[in-house]
């Protein structure tokens, strides 16, 4: 022989495989793990600010929505009411003219 050793291949009996979406997990998660203290404290801040935003802005306009189709409904009623009044007037004017 050259003094080369030939070592014999072991195949591993079970296949671990993890999924490619626990690999994404892992790796997306991995920068933010990686972070300083302080780092993650800012993202923190900055991402419960942009949250409190968010549902400030969306109460807002959940509230111009139900306060919009409130003052739609009593237009509606009210100019219903002028419509009514009218029609009398005029069925009344008929019958004395």
């Amino acid at each position: 022989m050259t003094g080369i050793q030939l070592r014999p291949v072991i195949k591993p009996t079970t296949n671990l495989r993890i999924s490619s979406s626990q690999k994404s997990k892992k790796s997306r998660l991995q920068w933010f793990y990686n972070l300083p203290v302080r780092s993650k404290q800012i993202v923190g801040l900055f991402s419960s600010e942009v949250i409190s935003v968010a549902a400030l802005m969306g109460v807002g306009a959940i509230l111009i929505i139900f306060g919009g189709r409130a003052q739609l409904r009593g237009q509606a009623q009210s100019e219903l009411a002028v419509t009514e009044i009218n029609y009398n007037i005029k069925i009344n004017q008929m019958g004395f003219g």
